[in-house]
């Protein structure tokens, strides 16, 4: 195939012979000024610097940035969403942790003050001093970036499992940008979900004074008090900003949905077997329910009652929410030196004591022996016998307390040559969470008194509510904590 106006005025040579169609049309063209070309099987004359592009060969693909460091310029695509200060306040969230709550891009499972205890998604169970992160579209809080200002703070949580934004005073945030795309080609791989910056009140000039009081139905109580204070020279500015929050726990009888026994809301019954008055289970594996209004020391086996367990809901002996208090200070300086080079420097101090009603440890039957003085058997064969017995009605229920320190420190400079804007900074932080069980049942004291034969140290469980000596229950209460410091085992303190 050949265009007349290719062919015009043009001579080939003669070539004779039997030879492949190709080799013969390339001796017929050679010093004709003409080249041939095979597209899609036919076999096109042109001339010589004249090919057509191969339509065979893939088109090249449009190369889109995902990252950049261009000073100005953000990733195309990437979505922002930007938080400023008066939207804050709008919002009526006491704290940051509040109101990253109410982010659509946030899947609250993650580690929050709620969730302690009641699911082991987004590392969960690692928010051993109740804070609060970040975890965008519920990828979990280390595929989330937090920065404060653009640096990365201490991580809270077991294993630094998260950044902990309860811990940054309200009163000092400018605004909150979010991106919510991937910023892994920048940040790394703990932003596949996206990147949160925390953007503090550095330029803030003047006093400021907040109050805040309130209540939930009378139930959590909430007070909080700011200050902040900026002052600003010729040549450079400095901001303070401190702040006390406080809340009380909520316990979970305070609200009706918070039980085991969801039949009032159309759901199963889950409550446990475990109860006051608890249940007696024969060596035969049948059970009798004990009796209500009555203190165990002289039951009989006709008062028992065949048939089922006295079910317990352990969840109404549980906090919602804890009880926090929180102190935290902070304070920004940057100073011009002239010729384009400035320095400043930045730092957040924090710490939060917390206490929260919750079950540490699990309950087992008690094996009841002959020997107990108070051992009732329902069907007289004389053998072991195991109650099924909830101890929160002598002890009270479990609770957790502990506290969270936290520095972080930044210091830095800045130079400005011509184009060039450049900065050095390095930066120090810390965060440490105490974390002790309390009201709890001593294991091994509670086996001494279960099989104690003399009434003054023996464990009651067949009474209807809190029936022992309230010495005795002191005696068995145990704790779980820090270890006290030893030479040379200081590594073993776990914070």
């Amino acid at each position: 195939m050949a265009a007349a106006s290719v062919l015009e005025d043009r001579r080939s040579n003669r070539v004779q012979g039997e030879l492949p169609a190709e080799e013969a049309l390339a001796r017929l063209l050679a010093g004709s000024g003409l080249t041939v070309q095979k597209i899609e099987g036919a076999l096109v004359l042109r001339a010589a610097g004249q090919l057509a592009p191969d339509l065979r060969a893939p088109k090249p693909e449009p190369i889109v940035v995902t990252g950049t460091r261009i000073r100005g310029s953000g990733p195309v695509g990437s979505t922002v969403i930007t938080v400023d200060r008066e939207e804050l306040d709008r919002s009526g969230r006491a704290t940051l942790a509040d109101f990253v709550r109410t982010i659509p891009q946030n899947f609250s499972g993650g580690p929050a003050e709620a969730n302690v205890g009641t699911t082991a998604r987004g590392n969960a169970t690692s928010n051993i001093g109740f804070g609060t992160g970040v975890n965008l579209r519920g990828l979990g809080p280390g595929s989330t970036l937090t920065l404060i200002d653009g640096t990365r703070p201490a991580l809270g949580g077991a294993s630094g499992a998260f950044a902990d934004l309860s811990l940054i005073p309200a009163a000092a945030i400018e605004r909150i940008e979010i991106l919510t795309d991937g910023a892994s080609a920048i940040y790394g791989s703990d932003a596949v979900a996206g990147v949160v910056n925390i953007r503090l009140r550095n330029r803030f000039e003047g006093v400021e004074a907040r109050l805040r009081a309130g209540t939930a139905d009378g139930d959590l109580g909430t007070y909080q008090a700011s200050q902040i204070v900026g002052r600003r020279w010729g040549g450079g500015h400095v901001v303070v900003a401190g702040e006390y929050y406080q809340r009380g726990r909520l316990p979970s009888h305070k609200r009706a949905y918070a039980t085991e026994d969801l039949r009032p809301f159309g759901g199963p019954d889950l409550r446990s077997n475990y109860g006051n008055p608890g249940t007696i289970v024969a060596a035969n594996g049948a059970a009798f329910r004990i009796p209500a209004g009555q203190d165990g020391t002289d039951l009989t086996p006709d008062e028992l009652i065949p048939g089922g367990f006295n079910l317990g809901d352990a969840r109404r002996h549980v906090d919602l929410l804890p009880r926090q208090e929180t102190v935290s200070l902070y304070g920004s300086g940057e100073q011009n030196l002239g010729g384009g080079f400035s320095l400043f420097a930045r730092a957040l101090y924090a710490k939060r004591r917390f206490e929260a009603r919750r079950r540490v440890l699990g309950i087992s039957p008690l094996t009841i022996t002959p020997s107990h003085p108070y051992y009732v058997d329902p069907i007289g064969t004389g053998e072991n016998i195991r109650v099924y017995y909830d101890p929160v009605a002598d002890f009270g229920p479990e609770g957790v307390k502990g506290t969270v320190r936290a520095f972080n420190a930044i210091l830095g400079g800045r130079a400005e040559l011509g184009r060039w804007s450049l900065e050095l900074s390095g930066g120090y932080g810390v965060q440490r969470e105490g974390y002790e069980a309390v009201n709890l049942v001593h294991l091994l004291r509670l086996a001494r008194a279960v099989a104690a034969t003399d009434p003054a140290w023996a464990l009651n469980p067949f009474g209807d509510g809190s029936v022992n000596d309230p010495a005795l229950i002191d005696s068995l209460r145990g704790s779980l904590g820090k270890p006290p410091k030893m030479r040379g085992l200081e590594g073993i303190r776990k914070w």
